[in-house]
């Protein structure tokens, strides 16, 4: 609550014991990898347009309600998703990067 975040990031942004995105405001832009993997819920969840490294969303459960950024340079970690819903926005140029669940 009342974390307030420039509005870009040079390197990596570590949030990775951060269990709700509600009320948080992420950067437009991070430059090295964004780590979110506490996070069970994209409710809330307003991802940065771009990120220049890897995006770790390992602990998210549910894709409902996830746009992911336009660009990110390095893996998407969805590993923890238990359903495929909501990964219907993916843009077509991330899909080689994911990492999902293994048996998917």
């Amino acid at each position: 609550s009342g974390l307030k975040l420039p509005d870009s990031v040079g390197g990596g942004l570590y949030l990775n014991s951060l269990t709700s995105a509600e009320g948080l405001k992420l950067p437009e832009k991070v430059g090295g990898n964004l780590n979110l993997n506490s996070l069970t819920s994209a409710k809330g969840l307003k991802l940065p347009k771009s990120v220049g490294g890897s995006l770790d969303l390992e602990g998210l459960t549910s894709a409902e309600g996830l746009t992911l950024p336009e660009e990110v340079q390095g893996v998407i970690s969805l590993t923890s998703l238990k359903t495929g819903t909501g990964l219907d926005k993916i843009p077509v140029h991330l899909k080689p990067k994911l990492r999902l669940p293994s048996g998917w």
